[in-house]
């Protein structure tokens, strides 16, 4: 008898207990046993190891702890358990979430962002952070505001989503708003203004970070500028990194060659390693010159040597961040 993903997770909790969360890719999260995973969480605060509820194989993306089956698991940290189901399953079909609706849902908004984007103050911040209008064109940046002109539809599609407060405004307000892929977005992410260039107060207050998130992290964002020529990928954590590494890239005609990809920040998801690991470029990490940025390469790393995948981790100089760097005029060159 084939197992389903509820068979799975019934029986992941018989050998480790109750899972810390289960992803929208159908994983079960936790603590990872091999190693003191919980108390070298660093500043992140992320578990690392979670197994895979449609097959049963299972990772942990720092210590390289892994296998292919539950019964492996149980054998591996003492577990008296034995499962009545059979071993080896199919892939079964992603769960619906939100009810159905994804973030290309509200194209509607996205679209009134874009068409406000060059005569808003967002440009100005764009320019200040070194990025050009032609870059913000190509990405399809937006300047967002937490009342678009949208239609009803776009509205039911945004409180489904949680893009909506309960007053009505739009989560984004005063940002600058980056829909990935472009064409048929799967991800939003929005980098707040900071003060002195928001053209109206926000309706909320910002939490800890000045970005929010929305819609599934399962590619490296940006990945979506990949062609069949594309050899070289470049890594780095966070938007502007990657909007300033791309425009260095154009800049210097190594496009599409070299392509520059994000990971929304230093913990990357389990599908987006999955995703490195499985696609065979050569592969070049940019890392942020702090604490969370070692964890994010060592992840990274884990994941590309387990399918023994090339790569190069590369470290600004004066421990500038990504993009710093890259508008000082260092450029590695090794990337070429």
């Amino acid at each position: 008898m084939l197992q389903t993903s509820e068979d799975i997770l019934a029986d992941v909790r018989k050998i480790l207990g109750e899972e810390i969360r289960i992803t929208k890719r159908n994983w079960a999260v936790y603590w990872c046993p091999n190693h003191p995973d919980e108390a070298q969480k660093g500043s992140t605060g992320e578990p690392n190891f979670g197994v895979d509820l449609n097959t049963g194989r299972y990772n942990c993306f720092r210590c390289g702890f892994k296998g292919g089956s539950l019964k492996s698991l149980a054998r591996a940290v003492g577990a008296d358990y034995v499962s009545k189901n059979a071993e080896f399953i199919k892939r079964r079909p992603r769960r619906d979430v939100n009810n159905g609706y994804d973030v290309g849902h509200v194209l509607e908004a996205i679209a009134d962002s874009q068409g406000r984007l060059l005569k808003s103050n967002a440009m100005s911040y764009l320019k200040h952070r070194g990025v050009t209008p032609y870059t913000a064109m190509v990405y399809g940046l937006g300047y967002a505001v937490g009342a678009p002109y949208i239609s009803r539809d776009t509205a039911e599609a945004g409180y489904k989503l949680g893009l909506i407060t309960r007053g009505g405004t739009w989560l984004w307000q005063e940002g600058i708003l980056y829909a990935d892929p472009v064409s048929d977005p799967k991800v939003l992410n929005v980098r707040y203004l900071p003060n002195q260039f928001m053209q109206q107060p926000r309706d909320f207050q910002l939490g800890k970070h000045p970005h929010r998130t929305w819609g599934e992290r399962s590619t490296p964002l940006g990945a979506w500028r990949i062609t069949p020529r594309t050899r070289g990928v470049v890594i780095v954590e966070g938007l502007f990194d990657m909007l300033v590494g791309a425009q260095c890239l154009d800049q210097r005609r190594l496009y599409p060659e070299y392509v520059c990809v994000y990971t929304n920040g230093a913990s990357p998801s389990f599908e987006m390693l999955d995703w490195l690991a499985e696609h065979d470029y050569d592969y070049f990490l940019i890392r942020d010159m702090d604490k969370a940025g070692a964890d994010w390469v060592e992840m990274i790393v884990t994941a590309l040597r387990g399918k023994k995948r090339r790569f190069a981790v590369l470290f600004p100089p004066n421990d500038l961040d990504p993009d710093e760097a890259f508008l000082s005029g260092w450029w590695p060159p090794i990337i070429s």
